[in-house]
């Protein structure tokens, strides 16, 4: 099912999925475009949250597969808030970093 989403600065929806029962990161993150048109952003999500973009174009997004998946084991956790700073022009594809680590709080819902 979708679990949370925010219009990007250009006007198109994200969203993003999470898995009800089990721990596999079988869910995604979409974009609905302007043209009615729609893309498949990240796959591999297991509960995405925490959508959102700032006024340079970035996105942020927390999901604890996407840290198993990209994280390095040393900083961060399950709990972060990943920034995508070069969304408007790479989507998700391009590189991530930690934006904040929320240690064993759970991030739901952002503004930034």
């Amino acid at each position: 099912r979708l679990n949370d989403g925010r219009v990007d600065p250009e006007g198109c929806f994200v969203v993003s999925g999470t898995v009800e029962k089990g721990e596999e990161p079988l869910a995604a993150v979409y974009r609905l475009n302007t043209d009615c048109s729609v893309e498949k952003l990240l796959d591999k999500v297991r509960c995405g949250n925490s959508i959102c973009f700032s006024d340079d174009g970035s996105m942020f997004f927390a999901d604890p597969a996407y840290y198993r998946e990209h994280g390095d084991g040393e900083t961060g956790g399950a709990n972060c808030i990943w920034q995508f700073p070069d969304y408007q022009t790479t989507g998700l594809s391009g590189p991530s970093r930690i934006f904040v680590d929320a240690g064993k709080s759970r991030p739901d819902g952002s503004i930034i």
